[in-house]
Parts: structure tokens; sequence; C-alpha cells
């Protein structure tokens, strides 16, 4: 039991997220900054991987499913970039979605998953220019109950 908490708890000190936000084209932050964040990124996915292959009995499955599925797209999108910078902000918010998925499953909790950040880009109305939203995930999803609402009327 000691064992798997150490594991949970390392797993957590090493999967926070990058320091730029999803929604910024990084203005204020230094090219330097950038790539140290790309280098932290990587390294923190690669410790996680690193982990989970020497006590894998220390998540379920599913979690580990979830987190192996999400950092094969952090690699992807992080694949052959040298800076953050490098990113489109589609790209950018891709990103960040992918890190709050496998910082909710390292946490294993049954509401992590709904208390992650998910972040859209969205249009305003009349407009061209977009906005990047950031929301939980529970807030995303319509409230079981009006769901179920609906299934039955139909």
């Amino acid at each position: 039991m000691l064992r798997v908490l150490s594991l949970v708890a390392g797993l957590l000190i090493t999967s926070t997220a990058f320091a730029v936000s999803p929604g910024s084209a990084s203005p204020g932050v230094s090219s330097a900054s950038a790539d140290r964040d790309l280098v932290n990124i990587l390294e923190r996915q690669r410790e996680i991987a690193n982990q989970l292959r020497t006590a894998s009995d220390a998540m379920s499955f599913r979690q580990r499913q979830v987190i192996h599925r999400e950092q094969r797209r952090i690699f992807s999108i992080l694949q052959g970039r040298n800076s953050l910078d490098e990113l489109a902000p589609n790209r950018r918010i891709e990103l960040w979605n992918a890190l709050q998925s496998v910082n909710a499953a390292i946490d294993g909790s049954p509401s992590a998953e709904e208390r992650k950040l998910v972040c859209t880009h969205q249009n305003r109305t009349g407009s061209r220019v977009t906005r990047v939203r950031c929301m939980r995930a529970d807030d995303l999803a319509p409230p079981k109950e009006e769901m179920i609402r609906e299934v039955r009327a139909f």
C-alpha cells in the first residue's frame, strides 16, 4: 500500500502542466522559457511512462490506458518541435487538454476526470475572431437528469 501511495505521489509531482496557458500566444514569454517548458513536458511524460512500466500494479488498467493514449497524443504533438512557440493555437490547446487528462488519470479519483480543465476555441457571432475558453469537464456536459428526460421524451 505504501508503495502505491509513493508512486501516485511521485507521479502527481512530476505531472504538472506547462506554465504557458493554452490561450496565450506567448507575447510575454521568452523563447528560452518556451524551450524550457517543452523540455520539461517531455521529461515529465517520460518519467511518468517509466514509473508506470516499473510499477504497473499501482494503477488500474483504465488509468494506464488513458495515460498511454494521452502520452501518445502529447508526443505526436511535440514531435520535431524545438519550442512551444512553434505550436499553432489549436495544437497548443490539444496539448493542454492531453496534459490535463494525464493529470486526471494519475489522480485517479472518480471526480478527477470531471474537474479537469478542457479548453476550446469559440467563434464570436458575427466575427472571425476566436477566443479560447476553458471550463471544467463537468460544466461542459449537460446534467444527467436533463439527458435522461430527453431520452425518455424521445
